[in-house]
């Protein structure tokens, strides 16, 4: 499951893209661009073309065919995103959900800025700027509220007609639309109440332009949230993904835009230097992790790497605020304690499988590191851990040299 930001940074990914052209035969450039065109559409065409779909698929990321009704579903998501969200909301996502996850944030928020005062790296103006960026921070839970609204969402769906035998041609048409109402922003004031993203996908992400950060219902739910957890479960699996979202503002890219989403340096020569000096320790951390003989790329994942890490030590925090306060119920014949449950409800949260087609893709593409190593990454660089689990210091999960930034 990925945790996504929208990222408009400085990765050096179209840097030499002159010289890629210049190098290709335009036959090789003609079939790349007929490729992109056609491949947009192969999935919406009969079942002989998405034979070749699920073929392509398998051969590039091990992943075979989806199942008819994961299809439907997808496509009605990215079509009529709140049009599906509307019986979910209704029916499925447990009352006081939104209020309970924005209360969550706002101790996560406090955490962060109380951890501030602690980075002998950063120095006071940079300090006081930061906290100054969490508090202007602005947060999108759940779903909109106007997803109640019957006119709302009739007039947000008047252009459509969608008949019953056309479903190629309903794609044409949602294109179409989804075109014009693109174009016919331009030039006009940014909106940031728009929601970019359907509630119901399972996602949450962080944009630096708008300082904001977003939490969909559709993650809402296990492994990462569940309204009766106790609170070592619901810190270590979604309270890590809202300071995960939060430390996004902070990383190698999202620390060059200032509380207002505006890019420039707000931070001081000596703060950017030390940070910089900082991220190499997490660059050369990761990239010694390897799957089915693929090395993960510290510098791809590296602001996700750091996004782990800051949201792991960040919400453990605003947890040890809690347990002074609130008692911890144990789980009935299992001796951990709710520190170590918190972890636990940690490394569960990223439990996956993986082929080896998929880990030889996604270490050139993802700027996620695959699940174990967002797990152990993160982990071993806790003071907190090796304690709850005394864990021997220099051993595999407690090594003497860590990396820290947030």
């Amino acid at each position: 499951m990925p945790v996504n930001r929208l990222s408009y940074g400085h990765r050096p990914t179209f840097t030499n893209l002159t010289d890629v052209f210049a190098a290709a035969n335009e036959s090789t450039l003609e079939s790349y661009a007929k490729w992109q065109l056609i491949g947009r559409y192969l999935p919406r065409l009969d079942s002989d073309f998405l034979s070749l779909v699920d073929t392509f698929n398998e051969a590039t990321t091990g992943q075979g065919s989806r199942q008819r009704y994961q299809t439907c579903i997808s496509v009605t998501q990215n079509i009529m995103p709140l049009a599906l969200a509307r019986p979910y909301t209704d029916y499925l996502l447990p009352n006081g959900t939104k209020e309970n996850v924005t209360e969550m944030i706002e101790e996560v928020k406090e955490a962060f800025k109380s951890r501030l005062e602690d980075k002998d790296w950063l120095d006071d103006t940079t300090k006081e700027r930061c906290a100054e960026k969490v508090d202007a921070m602005t947060e999108m839970v759940a779903y909109p509220d106007q997803i109640s609204n019957d006119t709302y969402l009739d007039e947000l769906y008047a252009l459509f007609n969608m008949t019953e035998d056309g479903y190629f041609e309903n794609y044409l048409q949602y294109i179409i639309i989804s075109n014009v109402e693109n174009f016919a922003s331009l030039r006009t004031p940014v909106d940031k109440s728009v929601w970019l993203n359907a509630p119901t996908a399972v996602n949450a992400y962080y944009s630096p332009q708008f300082n904001q950060f977003v939490f969909l219902e559709g993650i809402l739910n296990s492994p990462f949230f569940h309204a009766g957890w106790p609170e070592y479960f619901l810190y270590g699996a979604l309270g890590v993904i809202i300071g995960h979202e939060l430390t996004h503002g902070f990383d190698d890219e999202g620390q060059q835009y200032d509380k207002d989403g505006i890019l420039h340096q707000w931070w001081t020569n000596s703060s950017v230097e030390a940070f910089r000096e900082r991220q190499t320790c997490f660059e050369e951390q990761y990239s010694q992790y390897e799957m089915f003989g693929y090395n993960v790329s510290g510098n791809l994942t590296l602001g996700e790497n750091i996004a782990d890490n800051g949201g792991l030590h960040t919400s453990y925090q605003a947890f040890q605020k809690l347990m002074n306060t609130t008692e911890q119920p144990m789980l009935p014949a299992l001796q951990y304690t709710p520190e170590q449950l918190y972890f636990i409800g940690y490394a569960q949260s990223w439990c996956s499988l993986y082929t080896e087609e998929y880990i030889a893709s996604v270490t050139k593409t993802d700027e996620h590191s695959p699940g174990p190593f967002r797990v152990i990454g993160a982990i071993v660089n806790s003071k907190e851990f090796p304690e709850a689990f005394q864990c021997k210091e220099g051993s595999a999960m407690n090594p003497e040299d860590k990396c820290e930034l947030w």
